[in-house]
């Protein structure tokens, strides 16, 4: 079994627009992007989907995983151009957020919060909440391409780590965190 990892750190500026794919004998068995903004209105990572994914009128590659690591518009605003590469079965992680409570965050993370929850809503994506956790103990792992086992609220602790498995073994891991308890 021949197996490639490739991680790419698109040069968008100030922002973050990073793609990991896992190629197993010359086949991709999983996309996963980290962040999709920058300082420019999302411009490049418009730029950079396009070379990543192909036309966005008819992608040949769609993303199997998102993740966000926070909601300031430099990490979240080039969404609207990935979204063309984003399917119902795209597995969202976002820190974890009260959506009955947005009006009394911040102007710049509600917005933040907002535009992403209503392009995921275009897309028919609920995300997973990634929950702050007081013990960094390791949580069972998630197996991403198994249902998601989360809490009534859709949260997963922070912590957990996830894995794509591949003949039955784990090949791919990826341990998200959110380091602020807003849950209290």
């Amino acid at each position: 079994m021949k197996v490639r990892h490739i991680r790419k750190l698109l040069p968008v500026g100030h922002g973050a627009f990073f793609v990991e794919r896992l190629v197993i004998n010359g086949n991709r068995v999983l996309t996963a992007v980290y962040d999709c903004g920058d300082s420019d209105g999302g411009k490049q990572v418009k730029q950079y989907a396009l070379k990543e994914f192909g036309n966005d009128k008819k992608p040949n590659e769609h993303i199997d995983l998102l993740f966000i690591s926070h909601f300031d518009t430099d990490h979240v605003n080039g969404l609207k151009y990935i979204k063309p590469y984003l399917k119902p079965t795209t597995r969202v992680f976002l820190p974890f957020y009260y959506a009955n409570l947005q009006s009394i965050y911040d102007k710049r993370k509600r917005i933040g919060i907002e535009y992403v929850v209503d392009i995921l809503g275009q897309v028919n994506i609920r995300p997973t909440l990634v929950g702050y956790r007081e013990s960094l103990e390791p949580g069972q792992a998630i197996v991403i391409d198994d249902e998601i086992q989360e809490d009534r609220a859709g949260v997963i602790g922070s912590g957990q780590p996830l894995v794509k498995k591949h003949n039955g073994r784990p090949i791919w891991k990826y341990v998200p965190f959110n380091l602020f308890n807003e849950q209290k």
